[in-house]
């Protein structure tokens, strides 16, 4: 009986973390084709910070449970140059880290295709929309894994 309770309560917290670290992409995540979307099983508030993976800092907001966040960052797309595809490269400052002061899960999605067709608004050929990215959060520490974009 001990054992299925541990087990049920392990699987209620399934992918959420108070720190998730998202990779870089070889379009930078800074402009407003991209949106985080953070939510949590907390009834009560949750203050959420995202970084660049150099620590600069980039957005703070709240969340609740049935109430997710959603960040729109505000640069154009076509005014930041695609990042080096080069193997073994580090690419300082071009992935995101997402804090949670409580368990929290994160997704990134790419909406360039769908929301940024009018004029000015940065629409860039580089930046394909529509893609998704649901972090692992602390569970991917140490872990070796490949990004496919």
């Amino acid at each position: 009986m001990l054992f299925m309770v541990f087990i049920l309560i392990s699987k209620s917290f399934a992918q959420t973390y108070t720190k998730h670290y998202i990779a870089p992409a070889p379009w930078q995540y800074w402009s407003k084709a991209n949106e985080v979307v953070v939510t949590t099983n907390s009834s009560t508030p949750v203050n959420v910070t995202i970084t660049k993976s150099d620590g600069t800092f980039m957005a703070s907001f709240t969340c609740t449970s049935g109430s997710p966040a959603v960040y729109r960052f505000t640069a154009l797309p076509n005014t930041l140059p695609a990042l080096s595809s080069s193997l073994n490269t580090v690419l300082n400052g071009a992935g995101m880290i997402v804090t949670g002061s409580s368990p929290i899960a994160v997704n990134v999605r790419n909406v360039a295709s769908d929301q940024l067709s009018g004029v000015g608004e940065g629409s860039d050929a580089f930046i394909k929309g529509n893609a998704s990215l649901f972090s692992f959060g602390d569970a991917a520490i140490g872990t070796s894994f490949r990004v496919g974009y």
